[in-house]
């Protein structure tokens, strides 16, 4: 079965509504480096995380250098820490050995899109693998956007992109990106993922979660 992940929750409402209506994980973005509109603080994404039901696996969505990501999964301490920024291998790397001992995972997002959407599958196939080999636990596949670099962009990645490295990652691989109720079955069917993460389609216009459309995503 395909995993659920909302994500960028910002209220203690939001992350309830979403359990109910069956999702796997939820997202929590935490000072992110540029502009996004769910980031909020440290402190207060601690106190989200904790009312993060046993079995729901907390997520922390965060960017930077490896001192940073690691004093934010600190002050958080999530399931699993998302690195959602331009962070090369060696800061993967640094940031692995970081985590030792804390039981948190490791999630890399790459963007796919703009002046890189003509690489062949094979070749995102590889960089997946690369940072798999750098430490990631699971590689998270996202639209580019110059105007929003922290996702959330409502924008569709080729989803034959991540049925390839679906299939030649020896780690689980996530699809975001664009998907809605109506087309994540589609999405889901084309690149074979182990989880999908959805943000814009299940919001208003003030960046809340709204039940029926995080019900009929999860249907």
């Amino acid at each position: 079965m395909i995993r659920v992940k909302a994500c960028c929750n910002t209220h203690h409402d939001d992350l309830v509504l979403c359990v109910e209506e069956g999702v796997d994980a939820v997202g929590v973005v935490v000072e992110f480096p540029t502009s996004v509109p769910w980031s909020v603080s440290r402190r207060r994404a601690a106190a989200l995380i904790r009312e993060v039901p046993p079995l729901v696996t907390s997520v922390a969505v965060v960017g930077g250098d490896a001192d940073t990501i690691l004093r934010l999964a600190e002050a958080t301490g999530p399931t699993a820490l998302q690195l959602h920024g331009d962070e090369p291998e060696d800061v993967v790397a640094a940031v692995r050995a970081g985590l030792s001992g804390t039981g948190i995972r490791l999630i890399k997002a790459l963007r796919v899109g703009g002046s890189a959407a003509d690489v062949a599958p094979v070749g995102w196939a590889r960089l997946a693998e690369r940072f798999v080999e750098a430490g990631a636990d699971a590689v998270l596949l996202d639209a580019s956007s110059a105007e929003r670099a922290g996702g959330g962009t409502g924008q569709t990645i080729d989803w034959s992109i991540a049925g390839a490295v679906s299939r030649d990652c020896s780690r689980p691989v996530i699809l975001a990106g664009g998907l809605t109720p109506d087309n994540v079955v589609e999405a889901a069917r084309t690149a074979t993922p182990y989880a999908v993460d959805v943000v814009s389609s299940i919001e208003d216009g003030s960046h809340r979660k709204v039940r029926e459309r995080v019900r009929a995503f999860v249907r």
